[in-house]
């Protein structure tokens, strides 16, 4: 398949491992004109195991504008999530769009009550938070929200690919 269709449809070259159940309505929405949205997801195979994240930046037009995958070591779930996180700010926050407006969404509503600190975060994450609080003071405007997996289903299914990857894996226009 030629790159400039991937582009525009990446979603025909998703290879699902086994068929989702996909809740009816749930489907992912493009953010407002002026605003960029980041999707993240971090997986892991085991609590702990391998894990990976996947992030895919979008903007009204719903054109891809970043898109990345990769291994984060060995952690549990809810860890892989703050990882893709504190990835997505990091890239925001050093790229061309620290001036835009961003929302980052996940499906991790764990991960996002740490980060937006409705949560008591836990220790073993300090350094993360602070990266991902650092970050943040340099964007213009950044948002978290949550989405129900099938929404965010882009960076679902390819985290879990992520796990697989033996290094990160960064594209952007």
């Amino acid at each position: 398949m030629p790159e400039s269709v991937w582009w525009s449809c990446p979603s025909t070259c998703v290879v699902s491992r086994r068929p989702k159940k996909v809740r009816a309505g749930l489907v992912w929405q493009p953010p407002v004109a002026g605003t960029l949205k980041f999707n993240v997801d971090g997986s892991a195979r085991g609590k702990p195991g391998p894990a990976g994240v996947r992030e895919v930046m979008r903007d009204a037009d719903s054109r891809i504008l970043a898109l990345f995958s990769g291994p984060v070591g060995c952690l549990d779930s809810n860890v892989a999530e703050v990882k893709a996180i504190e990835l997505a700010v990091q890239v925001v926050a050093e790229g061309v769009w620290r001036e835009r407006c961003v929302v980052i969404e996940s499906d991790s509503q764990v991960a996002l009550s740490w980060v937006t600190g409705l949560a008591k975060r836990p220790w073993r994450l300090w350094d993360s938070f602070a990266s991902i609080d650092q970050a943040c003071q340099t964007i213009s405007e950044i948002h978290f929200h949550y989405t129900p997996r099938e929404a965010n289903g882009f960076a679902d299914v390819l985290a879990k690919e992520g796990v697989d990857r033996s290094s990160l894996f960064l594209a952007c226009i």
